[in-house]
């Protein structure tokens, strides 16, 4: 109850800054996600061993677990708990692989810009959809290299020392993943400037034929890592 009180608390602050409820009432006043150590580690189980499309969404979310304060160590040892699990379900990767690669870069056959019809005052699609599949990308090679780290730009890293990724791989994900999160901040800017809510939604033909071009090569990098991902959660993970 007294954690349970403090995440409320912690919310509605967060609120207040800016950061708004969560739709899906992932949150910290949530009773559903309060829960001791070993409700965790059962939780995470669960989710390794049923496998269902909702499971895989949960662990996208809560496998990227960090302590704000930990003087108990619960944190790795959770992780090596988890880490444990997953070397007893291998099938986890291949699905949780598949369900990256059903995201698809907005863009067409003819190389155009897609946008989704179901924004209808601009044309425009969300950047962050794409940013998810480099944030995916991190998280399933960090997770079968059991690495701790939890922001994505650290993965890369992590997955660089450790040989899995190439130096240009390396160089040129981190590079697309920072102009993508540039981008989504300026959209926010504009909306915030223009009395708009905040949200992820880019207009492409706001940007310069430079900022296009770039960009339609950053999706032809995620088509060539979803290609990588099939290989490599079939079989053994290979260098990029």
């Amino acid at each position: 109850a007294w954690f349970l009180s403090l995440g409320g608390m912690v919310c509605e602050i967060l609120n207040q800054c800016g950061f708004a409820y969560c739709k899906g009432e992932v949150m910290a006043n949530n009773a559903k996600w309060v829960q001791s150590y070993s409700g965790w580690e059962k939780t995470f189980e669960g989710w390794v061993t049923a496998l269902e499309p909702k499971d895989l969404l949960h662990s996208k979310i809560f496998f990227d677990v960090r302590a704000v304060v930990d003087e108990t160590g619960l944190i790795p040892k959770l992780y090596q708990s988890l880490w444990a699990m997953l070397d007893r379900q291998p099938r986890f990767f291949g699905l949780l692989a598949h369900n990256i690669q059903q995201l698809q870069p907005p863009v067409g056959v003819f190389g155009d810009f897609v946008c989704d019809p179901k924004i209808t005052d601009r044309q425009a699609f969300d950047i962050k959809l794409v940013m998810a599949i480099f944030v995916d990308f991190a998280r399933i090679y960090a997770l079968r290299q059991k690495i701790g780290e939890t922001n994505t730009v650290d993965r890369l890293d992590a997955l660089q020392r450790l040989g899995v990724l190439t130096n240009r791989s390396h160089a040129e994900m981190v590079q697309a993943y920072v102009m993508l999160m540039k981008m989504r901040i300026d959209v926010q800017v504009k909306a915030l400037e223009q009395n708009r809510d905040p949200d992820n939604y880019l207009e492409p033909d706001s940007l310069t034929s430079l900022d296009q071009k770039i960009l339609k090569e950053v999706f032809e990098k995620v088509k060539h890592l979803q290609l990588k991902l099939g290989h490599d959660f079939t079989g053994s993970v290979n260098r990029l």
